[in-house]
């Protein structure tokens, strides 16, 4: 059996999206294939202070290091999932004979290409591109989001006007403080809030810190069950990435805070088809913008058509993008 390495990078300028969707597949698949994980040394020492599984370190000065160290071979398989701007990364392993995945978040035509299959996970018809020169293999649409299988709403009761709130793990933008200022300077009191903190805050100082209504919750990150909070929420307040799947899937309607326009495009693939709103490009400048959005939501009037659209989405993703990434290589 050949095994198969998940690389990922993650962290407060990144985000923890890489990272969230290499730990899925390998929780996924450990109890079939020979699976393990590779990430940056935040990434590590994040995993194993919240007794996770076991991550070797990618040493990004000499990031193929780790091919002898975990004793790698001919039909062994590397699968990344890394940041745009490190894709370079992958440059480093062309000689080695290794099969090479890569999950990409942009398209990449007209560029110089390191891998054996590409992965673009976007919200769009499912498709098969097969280039012969170079070999490679592009696999793209529904089909390849990850969401957990949680996520999939049951059909719960939806509490009216309810929110969830979460700019991620990282927030690496600081949305979180914007967001508690505008929630401050709402006029209305028919809406309910569950805020999920970044692991940068702390609940108990943003209440000592901000003037919230009661109708207002604050949660350290981890806290909250994400998964069932969002199932039984109306709305959700997020900036992308694998929320606005996850929203889908919960039959939530989200409202995108982007932190920028590239975020923003990705968001209008799924926005445009009646899951949520596209807001903004967010920042300090948009904080009013966010309030009078709130103050005017018509509550249940967006939302109302969720029932009627199909999510496009499936459960055991990990296994499906797995299994046809194998097959086409």
């Amino acid at each position: 059996m050949s095994k198969v390495v998940f690389i990922a990078i993650a962290g407060q300028k990144y985000g923890q999206g890489h990272l969230q969707r290499a730990l899925r597949m390998v929780e996924a698949l450990s109890r079939s294939q020979d699976v393990m994980l590779v990430c940056n040394q935040d990434c590590s020492e994040q995993l194993a202070t919240e007794n996770k599984l076991v991550a070797h370190k990618l040493n990004l000065a000499q990031p193929t290091a780790f091919i002898e160290e975990l004793q790698l071979g001919a039909g062994d398989i590397l699968w990344f999932d890394l940041p745009d701007e490190c894709y370079y990364i992958l440059s480093h392993f062309v000689d080695y004979k290794l099969k090479i995945i890569s999950v990409n978040m942009f398209e990449r035509e007209d560029m110089v290409r390191y891998e054996d299959v590409s992965i673009y996970p976007s919200f769009e018809k499912t498709k098969k591109v097969v280039q012969k020169q170079p070999k490679l293999v592009s696999l793209s649409g529904y089909d390849y989001i990850l969401v957990p299988d949680e996520f999939f709403t049951a059909d719960p009761i939806k509490s009216l006007g309810s929110f969830v709130v979460t700019m991620g793990g990282a927030d690496p933008m600081g949305f979180t403080k914007h967001i508690l200022t505008a929630l401050v300077k709402l006029k209305r009191t028919d809406l309910s809030f569950k805020v999920v903190l970044p692991k940068t805050m702390r609940a108990n100082e943003v209440v000592n810190s901000y003037l919230l209504p009661k109708s207002v919750e604050i949660f350290d990150f981890g806290e909250l069950n994400f998964s069932k909070a969002l199932k039984s929420a109306s709305y959700t307040i997020m900036n992308g990435g694998l929320t606005r799947y996850e929203c889908i899937a919960a039959k939530t309607y989200f409202i995108a805070l982007s932190i920028h326009k590239a975020q923003f495009d990705i968001t209008a693939m799924s926005s445009k088809f009646g899951y949520g709103k596209n807001l903004c490009i967010f920042g300090a400048d948009k904080v009013d913008d966010l309030v009078h959005y709130l103050d005017n939501l018509v509550i249940n009037d967006e939302r109302s058509t969720l029932d009627s659209i199909p999510i496009n989405l499936k459960k055991r993703a990990a296994h499906r993008i797995f299994r046809r990434a194998i097959g086409v290589l």
